[in-house]
């Protein structure tokens, strides 16, 4: 559904829209200015997004840690990795 149809169906609900598409624009604004990652920056991104990983995995072991955030966290390092291959 496109935000135009959002807003003429629901003009109530457009403003948490909008800033959802502020920040995704925003995040590709940024994107553009890649130039400066190379083959060998993007390695390095890549590999300390699994060392993350591994450590978020050990941290998600102890019972009194959320378990949510872990999860999220995880996500946003796939979501990272992923734009990274895109560059």
């Amino acid at each position: 559904m496109s935000f135009c149809r959002i807003s003429k169906k629901r003009p109530d609900r457009t403003s948490g829209v909008k800033r959802v598409l502020q920040h995704w624009e925003e995040k590709t604004k940024v994107a553009a200015d890649d130039e400066w990652m190379n083959e060998i920056t993007k390695t390095i991104f890549i590999e300390i997004l699994e060392i993350q990983r591994v450590y978020l995995t050990e941290v998600s072991r102890d019972p009194k840690v959320n378990e949510e955030i872990i999860r999220e966290q995880l996500y946003q390092f796939d979501l990272e990795e992923e734009r990274l291959k895109t560059i």
